[in-house]
C-alpha cells in the first residue's frame, strides 16, 4: 500500500520567496492525482519535495507508512518523468529501457521480462533497435515513461511530461497515459497547467495557487461546485463569466446586474445554505458559457435576456460557436485574480481597451448560421446553474468548501498515524521526530551489522555461524588469538637462508614458490565471519620477464 501525504508543508527559497505555504495533500493508494495551477503556483516544487530533490522547511512528507523527510531520493522507491526525456543518445531504445536495471545489478532474465512488459504496454516493438535521434517527440516520451515503468516503483511522479509535444501527439499520449493508469494502478502524482489534461486523466484534481491547495476533488465536482472565484475562473473553457450583482426579493427572488434581471429558482435557494441571507445584498454572480443557448433552440423554462445583445466577435469551432459580447458592468477586480492580472498586465490592458471598460462575456451556442460581428443575437440562460460568491472573501456561497476534502492531513489517512487529537502541537511534532529517529536507528543497525564486529543476537534470531572450528561464535568481543585467517596466495613467502656459493641475483631472478603449510596447522574451515576479517598483506614483488630471462642466461 503506497499513499503519499503532505502535512502542513512549507518551502522557502533564498530571498524569502515562499513556494509552498502550509500545503496539505493526501493521495491514497492507486490514485491518479493531478496538481493543476498557473505558472509559479508551487506544483513542481511540491513534486520535487515528494521526490526528495527539495528539502522542505516545515511539515511532514509521508510515503506509505514512513516519514520521508530525511530519506534520500534513492530510498524513496519513486520513479520520476519530466518534460525533458533525458535519453542516452548512443543507446538504442531497448538499451535505454534496461540501463537503470543493469546499474542496479538486476538479473538478465528479470530485465528481459520487465522490458518486454513495458514495450508491449507502450507499443514500442518496432523501435527497439532505433536510437533516440531517429524517434519522434512522442516516441521519445514513451521511452522515457517505459524507463520509469521497468523499475516497478511504489509511485510515479510526472512533471508536465507532455508540455513539449504538439496538439496531435499530446492527444495520443493522453490515451497512452490513460491505458497505463488502468493497467498498472500505481499511485501517481501528475503536474500540469493544462486543464484539459487534468480533467481527462485525473481521478482527483488539486488546484493550487501561491503554494496553497485551493480545492481538491473529482474533475466534475470542481466544474460544478467551485470553492472560490479562482477555481471557478480557472476550471472550464471558456472561462466563467463574472459580474457584480444584487440579490433582490421584489417580485420573487432574482439577481439584477447590468440592467438585466434573472429569476433565482426556489430550488436553488434551498440547495445553497446561506444564500437566502444575501437577499438585499451585493454578490458576485457567475455564469458558465455552456449554460447559455440560442433562445430559438433553448428550453422554454430557461430565462430570456430582456434585451438583445450584439455580438462583437465570434469563434466558430465546427460543432459550436463562441459568441463574445460586452456587458455594461466593470470587470471584477478581486484579490483572487491579482496574481493572474499581474502576470498578464499587457493582455488585460488590450482587452480592457477593446471592451471600453466593460466586461466581455462569452456564450457557447450550437453551430448554425454564421454569426457576424454586429449581428443581433438573443440568448437564454439556465438559471438553475448560477453561481454566487461573496465579494469580500471570494468564497462560494452555499457550497461547502472542498479545499480539504482530499487535501487532508496524513494523520487522518495512514493507520500508522491514527492517534487521538492532541491539544498541544508540540507533542504531535515530537512524535513525528520520534518516528524519524527510530527509522534512522534501524538503518544504522543494518549498516553496522556488516562491520568489523557484529552485535549480540536478539531473542528469536537464528544461531550465529562459527567462523571456524577453533574460534567461538561471533559476539561483540574481538576474536580470540587462536583464530587466524588463511594466508593470502599473494602473500610474500618467508625469506630462506642463502646457501653458500649461490648467487643472490640468480635466486632473485626466478620466482620462489610459496611453501604450503602442513594439513594439521591449517584451520578446518575457511573463516568467513565478519569478526575475522582477512588482513591484507603486501603483495610479493614479481620479477619482470626481462629480469627472468637475464637470470636464466646467467
Amino acid at each position: 500500500m503506497t499513499q503519499i501525504a503532505l502535512d502542513h508543508v512549507d518551502k522557502v527559497y533564498r530571498g524569502g520567496f515562499k513556494a509552498l505555504d502550509d500545503l496539505n495533500l493526501a493521495v491514497v493508494d492507486g490514485l491518479f492525482m493531478v496538481l493543476l495551477g498557473p505558472s509559479g503556483c508551487g506544483k513542481s516544487t511540491a513534486l520535487r519535495s515528494i521526490a526528495g530533490l527539495e528539502q522542505v522547511d516545515g511539515g511532514t512528507i509521508s510515503i506509505g507508512q514512513r516519514v520521508a523527510n530525511q530519506l534520500p531520493p534513492r530510498d524513496r522507491e519513486i520513479a520520476m518523468v519530466s518534460h525533458g526525456q533525458a535519453l542516452y543518445p548512443r543507446l538504442t531504445v531497448e538499451q535505454n529501457l534496461a540501463f537503470g536495471l543493469r546499474l542496479r545489478g538486476t538479473p538478465r532474465a528479470e530485465i528481459a521480462r520487465r522490458v518486454a512488459r513495458a514495450v508491449r504496454m507502450l507499443g514500442l516493438e518496432p523501435y527497439l533497435s532505433r536510437h533516440p535521434a531517429a524517434l519522434s517527440g512522442g516516441l521519445r516520451q514513451r521511452v522515457a515513461m517505459g524507463r520509469a515503468i521497468v523499475r516497478e516503483p511504489r509511485a510515479f511522479l510526472m512533471d508536465e511530461p507532455l508540455s513539449n509535444l504538439d496538439a496531435g501527439l499530446r492527444a495520443s499520449m493522453r490515451a497512452v497515459l490513460g491505458q497505463m493508469r488502468e493497467r498498472l494502478g500505481i499511485t501517481t502524482v501528475y503536474v500540469t497547467h493544462d486543464q484539459a489534461e487534468a480533467m481527462a486523466l485525473g481521478d482527483r484534481v488539486c488546484v493550487m495557487l501561491d503554494g496553497r491547495a485551493q480545492q481538491a476533488g473529482t474533475p466534475q465536482r470542481l466544474f460544478e461546485s467551485p470553492a472560490n472565484l479562482f477555481v471557478a475562473g480557472y476550471i472550464g473553457f471558456p472561462a466563467m463569466n463574472f459580474a457584480e450583482a444584487r440579490l433582490v426579493r421584489d417580485g420573487g427572488p432574482a439577481v439584477t446586474f447590468a440592467g438585466r434581471r434573472l429569476p433565482v429558482p426556489a430550488a436553488l435557494l434551498e440547495s445553497r445554505p446561506g444564500l437566502a441571507d444575501y437577499l438585499g445584498r451585493t454578490v458576485i454572480v457567475g455564469i458558465r458559457p455552456s449554460h447559455f443557448d440560442d433562445a430559438a433552440h433553448a428550453d422554454a423554462s430557461w430565462a430570456r435576456f430582456p434585451v438583445t445583445v450584439t455580438a462583437t466577435a465570434t469563434a466558430e469551432l465546427g460543432t459550436e460557436t463562441h459568441a463574445i459580447f460586452p456587458i455594461d458592468a466593470p470587470p471584477i477586480d478581486h484579490a483572487w485574480f491579482a496574481g493572474a492580472a499581474a502576470r498578464n498586465a499587457e493582455e488585460d490592458e488590450a482587452v480592457s481597451a477593446l471592451a471600453g471598460g466593460k466586461s466581455l462575456w462569452t456564450a457557447r451556442v450550437p453551430a448554425g448560421p454564421a454569426l457576424r460581428p454586429g449581428q443581433p443575437l438573443e440568448l437564454a440562460v439556465n438559471t438553475s446553474k448560477l453561481h454566487f460568491f461573496d465579494p469580500a472573501t471570494g468564497q462560494s456561497i452555499g457550497h461547502l468548501s472542498a479545499r480539504h476534502e482530499f487535501a487532508v492531513s496524513p494523520l487522518s489517512v495512514s493507520p500508522l498515524f491514527s492517534i487521538p487529537e492532541r491539544r498541544d502541537g508540540d507533542l504531535r511534532e515530537a512524535r513525528q521526530w520520534l518516528i524519524i529517529w527510530r527509522s534512522s536507528r534501524s538503518s544504522t543497525r543494518t549498516r553496522t551489522s556488516s562491520g568489523p564486529t557484529s552485535p549480540r543476537s536478539r531473542p528469536g534470531s537464528p544461531p550465529p555461524r562459527r567462523c571456524c572450528t577453533t574460534c567461538p561464535p561471533p559476539t561483540s568481543t574481538p576474536p580470540t588469538a587462536d583464530c587466524r585467517p588463511p594466508r593470502s596466495p599473494f602473500a610474500a613467502a618467508p625469506a630462506a637462508p642463502t646457501p653458500a656459493g649461490t648467487s643472490s641475483s640468480r635466486r632473485a631472478g626466478r620466482p620462489q614458490a610459496v611453501p604450503r603449510p602442513p594439513a594439521e596447522s591449517r584451520p578446518a574451515a575457511r573463516c568467513r565471519s565478519p569478526s575475522s576479517a582477512v588482513v591484507p598483506t603486501a603483495r610479493a614483488s614479481r620479477p619482470s620477464p626481462r629480469a627472468s630471462r637475464r637470470g636464466w642466461l646467467r
